[in-house]
């Protein structure tokens, strides 16, 4: 989505996760450092003070009320994914195992439900994303008020590094080049939807899924009662 975006005309990206909210050092200096990234979009990506400041941390799910004390009229686009092909994914990289992955899915969702029906909050399933990206993209882009241009969906002849990453080149998903994997993601075009949580997952974490998300998944429409579990394991 962050990629997407700042192909529009209207919108740049901050090319990294600034995590302004949730680190407690760059929240003490938040402005500062918001302003000194600003001069820099203007330097490298010619940033216009219309545009849409586009900004990507995921735990920022969790500070929501606190940027809109700071920017009242600050929108947010949530990006869900069926918990259990995000936590199959999760548990890969090396600040997670499965625990943990679901935990972070659990929190981070059930964190975002009180803003759900906020006229500031607007939900995208990636699975939608990759089915139909124009009208996804068209409804992402009315709730910002912008109109939808062609173009955003060719984000990727026109690759960007984000990340820190120096490379376009797809690097292997372990420990020591995730950011560089990150950045040959982002320039990927959409992909279509794969399932692969039934084989990523083993059956303990299934159950165990199961036992502490199933009303996330009902909640968000992934499922609509345990039938998914029997015939999984």
């Amino acid at each position: 989505m962050l990629r997407i975006l700042d192909a529009h005309s209207q919108c740049a990206a901050i090319p990294f996760e600034t995590e302004l909210y949730h680190n407690p050092a760059n929240y003490a200096k938040r402005h500062e450092l918001l302003y000194f990234w600003l001069a820099e979009l203007k330097n490298i990506y010619n940033y216009r003070q219309n545009q849409f400041l586009i900004e990507k941390t995921p735990k920022h799910i969790l500070h929501i009320n606190n940027i809109l004390k700071d920017f009242p009229k600050a929108k947010f686009i949530l990006m869900l994914r069926d918990g259990r092909e995000a936590v199959a994914s999760m548990k890969k990289r090396k600040e997670f195992n499965y625990d943990t992955a679901l935990q972070r899915w659990i929190n981070d969702n059930q964190a975002a439900i009180s803003h759900l029906d906020a006229h500031y909050l607007y939900l995208v399933k990636l699975e939608a994303l990759k089915e139909n990206p124009v009208n996804t993209m068209k409804g992402v882009l009315s709730f910002l008020g912008l109109s939808f241009e062609e173009e955003i969906l060719n984000y990727h002849k026109n690759p960007k590094h984000f990340f820190g990453s120096k490379t376009f080149s797809k690097s292997e998903y372990d420990n020591t080049h995730h950011n560089d994997f990150r950045n040959w993601q982002v320039n990927q075009p959409i992909l279509e939807n794969k399932t692969t949580w039934m084989q990523e997952l083993t059956q303990e974490e299934k159950i165990a899924f199961f036992e502490k998300a199933q009303d996330l998944l009902i909640k968000f429409n992934y499922e609509h009662d345990a039938k998914w579990l029997k015939n999984s394991l």
